[in-house]
């Protein structure tokens, strides 16, 4: 059989389909193009660059009559014209105006859903050509935009001038109600709704509305509990593409936040902004009652359920002592089951809270990273640091309300007030007697210490209380 596109003779028809597929194939190959010079986009046809080469040479031909705006193309000036012309093509779901029927036409997508251009690759599908065009570079991994400061790379150019910015830290967009500055238009625009109250988007499970689509589509993953970001290196799933890219700087160790004070860095942008609070003393979230400041809204938040009447509350099983949270009250349990969890690496201490350990941790490093403004001395702990301050302003805030003492310190106020109050809350576990406080009790202790009538049966060892005993039987398990 004689191959119609080829001299060569074929066996069979399919043999001749194959053969006309390689000859459209090759056709296409030997298709020419255009190169531009200046920036090396592609185009089909010679008359199409020619009018793209007027972009670069910035050509003032085309000026608007009424508005004077400059145009580089005709069709440009053209389309431009309609602006000026009265919109009298409305749209009947919306009552939106448009000056031309083309543009209403398009719009009406947004009410239809329909996506007329399918992507080939992957079968998604998309409302306008451009947004197909732009898709598609995605999967050919044409990043042709690039950044001559870092050399990041984009797909599209209006996202390099937007990755612009974040050198020059321009924000020139500004909302008119704050004065919050924003390096994109159209992130302003976002930010300009949560000005307002309504909230267009439901969520159709528990009505709860949203200003953005987005946040609405990441909401309902709460309820179908959808986490399709999955990390390849421990198979954790999450619901959201942020979480999982601050998920693998845990794997790269990755902290690219530096404190410029102390040189602490951070996984995320929003850590490194509490931290610098630590040294600037900035407390943003002040209590309407009592005018006392947090570092956190969460701090406040938890405070502001002291001046409530109904406080929530959980109660410990053991001594009754109710608590605002359930976390103060795991880390109380510790106090009645000796739970030390955070052991540290040098010495083996172990301690029942974590903040304790990392505090403990700089007797060994020599770390101070809390640094008087005043005298420049510095401290391995904030309060501390706190404390210290009180010797440069003289200020004692905790005064005695029978006697008028001030003290720097709450917790040398409370112990004060025991003499008022004639009360001896430290009692001996061996023979029942009390004290006002802590170092008495100590002392009475020692008198104890020929006493030592509970022996451990694997290594010998005596005490004095039984409970301590138990705690020490925990380190032959």
């Amino acid at each position: 059989m004689q191959c119609i596109t080829s001299p060569r003779t074929c066996d069979s028809p399919s043999e001749t389909l194959n053969l006309k597929e390689q000859s459209d194939a090759n056709i296409l190959s030997k298709e020419k193009f255009y190169t531009c010079h200046i920036c090396n986009k592609v185009l089909k046809v010679k008359s199409s660059l020619t009018r793209h080469l007027r972009g670069h040479a910035k050509t003032t031909d085309y000026v608007c009559e009424i508005c004077r705006k400059v145009f580089t193309h005709a069709n440009l000036l053209t389309r431009h014209y309609c602006s000026h012309e009265k919109e009298s093509h409305v749209c009947d779901v919306c009552n939106k105006a448009f000056s031309r029927l083309c543009s209403l036409k398009l719009h009406l997508r947004c009410h239809t859903k329909e996506k007329p251009y399918l992507c080939h690759l992957c079968d998604k599908s998309f409302a306008f050509k451009g947004d197909l065009t732009r898709h598609l570079r995605t999967h050919t991994k044409d990043k042709r935009y690039a950044c001559d400061i870092c050399g990041l790379k984009f797909y599209e150019k209006s996202h390099l001038s937007v990755h612009l910015f974040n050198h020059t830290e321009q924000k020139p967009f500004i909302c008119d109600i704050c004065g919050k500055a924003f390096s994109q238009k159209s992130v302003l625009s976002s930010h300009i709704r949560t000005h307002s109250k309504v909230k267009s988007y439901a969520c159709e499970l528990c009505s709860k509305v949203f200003h953005f689509k987005k946040s609405l589509n990441i909401h309902i993953r709460t309820h179908t509990k959808e986490k399709p970001h999955a990390c390849n290196m421990c198979n954790q799933a999450f619901a959201q593409t942020s979480s999982l890219k601050y998920h693998l700087r845990i794997h790269t160790n990755e902290r690219p936040y530096e404190c410029d004070v102390c040189y602490k860095t951070f996984q995320r942008g929003y850590q490194l902004k509490i931290h610098c609070r630590n040294h600037t003393n900035e407390k943003p979230y002040v209590c309407h009652i009592c005018n006392k400041a947090f570092i956190l809204k969460g701090y406040l938040k938890k405070h502001l359920q002291s001046h409530t009447k109904d406080k929530p509350h959980v109660v410990c099983d053991q001594c009754n002592k109710a608590f605002t949270s359930k976390s103060y009250l795991v880390l109380h349990k510790r106090i009645h089951s000796g739970e030390k969890p955070y052991v540290c690496d040098i010495c083996t201490q172990a301690f029942a809270r974590k903040n304790i350990l990392m505090n403990h941790l700089r007797t060994h490093t020599k770390e101070k990273p809390y640094i008087c403004a005043i005298c420049t001395k510095a401290f391995a702990q904030k309060a501390y640091l706190d404390f210290h301050l009180f010797t440069h302003t003289g200020n004692k805030p905790h005064v005695c309300n029978i006697c008028n003492k001030s003290f720097v310190r709450r917790k040398r106020l409370d112990s004060h007030m025991l003499n008022h109050t004639g009360e001896q809350p430290r009692m001996c576990n061996v023979c029942d007697k009390s004290y006002m406080d802590k170092s008495s009790l100590r002392q009475h202790m020692n008198t104890h210490a020929k006493e030592k009538c509970h022996a451990c049966h694997i290594c010998g060892k005596k005490f004095v209380v039984e409970k301590y005993l138990k705690k020490h039987l925990r380190i032959h398990d």
